[in-house]
């Protein structure tokens, strides 16, 4: 890819980028008490986005998506209260409401620990049985045709 296309791709996505932004900044604006239940029950994911690296990326979206999951029953409670920033505000100063969202963030967090725990585990044990099958066949191979199968005996070259 030429530097001029890589300009041309990075101003395409910043331009893309604004506008998504010119919504979100307008939406909030609309949906003024619903933005303020989103933004206060959403900061366990804010944080986690900016404390973490690429690699981390999909912790990032384990928590977002459960955060989000603790937020939207008080946003439908809001609605269906009408939708004003005195009810946003009750909604969220109470405590209750707060632990069930960081609550569910949290289990984000654990859902995150232990499914890359088991990962690593089962991918540890299949390398594991892996290498004994290799090993395995190695020594089949030894059998039938010596110890030159392995790779591991000496060259004219290197004996001189």
């Amino acid at each position: 890819m030429s530097d001029t296309e890589e300009r041309k791709k990075k101003k395409k996505t910043s331009a893309l980028g604004g506008v998504f932004l010119l919504f979100l900044v307008f939406g909030g604006l609309v949906f003024l008490p619903t933005s303020m239940i989103l933004c206060i029950g959403m900061l366990p994911s804010i944080v986690a986005l900016l404390t973490s690296s690429i690699v981390t990326r999909s912790r990032v979206s384990t928590i977002a998506a459960l955060n989000f999951v603790g937020c939207v029953p008080f946003v439908f409670e809001l609605w269906s209260l009408g939708n004003d920033f005195e009810t946003s505000f009750e909604i969220i100063t109470e405590p209750l409401t707060i632990i069930i969202i960081y609550g569910t963030a949290a289990l984000g967090y654990i859902f995150d620990w232990v499914v890359v725990g088991v990962v690593s585990a089962y991918l540890y044990q299949r390398s594991e049985a892996r290498l004994k099958a290799i090993n395995k066949r190695q020594e089949q191979l030894v059998e039938a045709w010596g110890e030159k199968v392995k790779g591991k005996f000496q060259t004219k070259k290197s004996q001189n």
